[in-house]
């Protein structure tokens, strides 16, 4: 029997409406259950077997990374090539901003972001109130950690303090499952030695977040009296495979790994998960 574009079209929704469900997210349960679904969805549109994982359940090493990279011996880690460094914010995900200035550390949540261009400019709003603004301006550098669903309560925990009151780096330390250098290299004594800077800047990375970005402030616009607009610039990026197939990031579906949604923010503290589609590329 062939199979017609309506039974394909009902799959996809199906899938849909169990990716947007928060409770199935955080199921471990739910992770065979997604990777069928995921795999019918293929078989459906190829007429013939989705693709089957090696029986190791190891998964190939994604396109799109450094050969430094693939020299490691794990392949958890995708180092992003510099050409693709903005689509790791195309979706304007929630992230957690980490800076410093000397010893001082802080985090900040942040969603008022935006790539301009596909070579790693963005542009971010930060309100020159914010204890964080002194250390980014000083320093011109911090990371952009992207949380997921797992951690929306920290995220509006750490939104909802200061750090000029609270040690938001004692604090959320555990919630956060510690700190360490981009690309979850580890972190040692604060602060590190300067071979562990990134292109001369000092920063620090959060190790329960699925991509960390690497960043420098080159102008401040200041035409807004009651925030920063800052022109910056990636200079190096890394994700988990889990959330990188190469060209999109986004919770992969091919693989046998639960990877919950990150995050967008729709305000009044609000967030909404930010999960892949099933539908193929539109036309115009």
């Amino acid at each position: 029997m062939g199979v017609c574009t309506e039974d394909i079209a009902v799959c996809e929704q199906v899938l849909k409406a169990a990716l947007a469900d928060e409770a199935l997210f955080m199921n471990d349960g739910f992770r065979a259950t997604r990777v069928l679904m995921s795999q019918l969805v293929d078989k459906l549109r190829q007429g013939g077997k989705p693709e089957r994982k090696p029986k190791s359940g190891r998964t190939s090493l994604p396109s799109g990374i450094s050969e430094d990279d693939k020299e490691r011996k794990s392949y958890s880690v995708c180092e992003v090539k510099p050409a693709q460094f903005s689509r790791l914010v195309y979706t304007n995900p929630v992230c957690l901003l980490s800076s410093c200035q000397g010893s001082e550390r802080n985090l900040m949540t942040v969603s008022w972001l935006t790539a301009v261009d596909n070579n790693g400019h963005l542009v971010l709003s930060l309100n020159k109130r914010r204890h964080s603004a002194g250390s980014i301006m000083s320093s011109r550098a911090f990371v952009l950690n992207v949380p997921t669903a797992q951690l929306a309560q920290t995220v509006l925990e750490i939104g909802g303090c200061s750090g000029g009151t609270t040690d938001k780096i004692e604090r959320f330390s555990a919630p956060l499952g510690g700190f360490c250098l981009p690309g979850w290299k580890p972190l040692g004594a604060w602060p590190p030695s300067d071979e562990d800077s990134e292109a001369g800047k000092l920063v620090f990375a959060i190790s329960g977040c699925v991509a960390h970005l690497v960043v420098h402030v080159l102008v401040d616009l200041d035409e807004i009296s009651s925030h920063h607009l800052l022109v910056c610039k990636v200079v190096r990026a890394f994700v988990r495979s889990t959330y990188w197939d190469g060209k999109i990031f986004s919770p992969r579906l091919d693989i046998d790994t639960l990877t919950p949604p990150y995050m967008s923010f729709f305000g009044s503290q609000t967030l909404g998960y930010v999960v892949p589609g099933c539908c193929g590329q539109g036309g115009e």
